[in-house]
């Protein structure tokens, strides 16, 4: 029993220090035991040594980070401990069994091996989301079509335009935000041109609201990543920022300083973009990105609207808070992030048709329908006498549209 506690002392110790010059001996001294000994007993309880463990558990962050994101293998390499890419490429396959090129293709068409069975275009359809782009969704596609050796290109949207997809499918969970607050500015007698507006982001949904915002007359001030936030008093409203912001994303480095050193404005380390007065707040980034403290700054900065476009991006007591001043709009992600399965619909309707729109005709439709949803949220909200709370408005369709179909159809209980 003593060696086992010892042994989970090891391993505790092994992946806290797992990125770190560690080997066994390293680790044997840490538990107060000869390396010897340590040596023998890892090797018994375990069949395997501290060393091949550390190796081990190494390739596996590194399959799990090449997986999820689009860090170059050189810097992988890196990161775990070797020294060109050619002999962590070497490990890396022996490994898991494929090359480290190849390993997100290789996980989407497993993914896909196992969910094509529940899937279908009069089934369910998924689609992508934060890490999965046209690239993940036509690995999954292809693997749908081996196995089911049908073009039933239905089944999954946000595909390239060479085998279904949609024009404006990239930009309409961005476009679609906009267009809502268009819409809510038109309810408050009230204009878009000249607002200055938050962004936190910088992927695709917020590259989206950037370049609407701009097309409007509106103009983005911030954008936010893991190592912080930048803020562009002038504006990301040039082509040559907006395109920067998709140079930034397809590098795969994750860092938003990167706008800072090429435009020359500043660059907030470690912090949120919230703080800074602005007369709308966008947070498009990811759950739970504005909390209490982040939420007592907009106030006190007197922004009037706070539009959520990441799913759930504010915490519960945040929401309850900014929902309670009585000079502020807030508007609730579900409605506000509908574009993108708005246009995963349009998409779908397409490939039904066998045709495909112009990106003016999808655009037309995206702006149609997310003015629609924002006036049936409010006309909703007002007939439970419950004023111009968009929040409840959203929760209140959504349930009473499923409730009526299920009464509809016989299958209420």
């Amino acid at each position: 029993m003593e060696w086992i506690a010892t042994m989970h002392r090891a391993i505790a110790y092994m992946e806290e220090h797992l990125l770190e010059e560690i080997n066994y001996e390293d680790v044997a001294r840490h538990v107060h035991t000869s390396s010897y000994e340590f040596h023998r007993a890892f090797s018994f309880l375990s069949g395997m040594t501290a060393n091949t463990y550390i190796r081990n558990r190494r390739l596996s962050m590194a399959g799990r980070e090449i997986v999820e994101t689009d860090a170059r293998i050189t810097d992988i390499a890196l990161k775990y401990g070797y020294d060109t890419p050619e002999s962590f490429t070497k490990a890396f396959t022996r490994f898991h069994g494929v090359a480290p090129k190849f390993a997100r293709e290789e996980f989407c068409q497993s993914f896909m091996t196992e969910l094509y069975r529940h899937i279908g275009p009069d089934v369910d359809v998924p689609a992508g989301d934060l890490g999965v782009g046209a690239r993940e969704i036509g690995y999954m596609y292809g693997q749908y079509r081996k196995l089911k050796a049908a073009f039933e290109n239905g089944v999954i949207t946000g595909k390239g335009m060479s085998f279904g997809g949609s024009l404006i499918r990239p930009e309409a969970t961005g476009f679609g935000a906009v267009y809502y607050v268009e819409a809510v500015m038109k309810h408050e007698n009230d204009t878009i041109e000249g607002k200055t507006v938050a962004v936190s982001g910088f992927g695709n949904v917020a590259w989206g609201i950037v370049t609407k915002l701009a097309e409007l007359g509106a103009k983005a001030v911030t954008l936010s990543g893991p190592d912080g936030y930048i803020y562009d008093p002038e504006g990301i409203t040039t082509k040559e920022k907006i395109d920067y912001m998709l140079e930034m994303r397809a590098s795969g480095r994750n860092r938003v300083q990167d706008y800072a050193d090429k435009f020359g404005v500043e660059f907030f380390p470690g912090q949120k973009p919230f703080g800074q007065k602005v007369d709308i707040v966008m947070p498009a980034a990811m759950q739970n990105d504005v909390r209490m403290g982040e939420a007592e700054q907009i106030v006190a900065n007197g922004t009037k609207y706070y539009i959520e476009v990441a799913n759930m991006p504010t915490t519960n007591d945040a929401l309850k808070f900014l929902m309670s001043q009585p000079n502020m709009v807030v508007a609730p992600s579900k409605a506000v992030n509908a574009g993108g399965v708005l246009v995963s619909g349009l998409e779908m309707s397409q490939n039904s048709m066998r045709y495909s729109w112009t990106a003016e005709e999808v655009d037309e439709k995206l702006h149609r329908i997310m003015t629609g949803i924002h006036d049936t949220s409010a006309a909703t909200a007002e007939k439970y006498g419950l004023g111009y709370n968009l929040v409840a408005g959203a929760n209140l369709a959504g349930f009473q549209k499923v409730a009526d179909a299920m009464m509809a159809q016989g299958i209420a209980w």
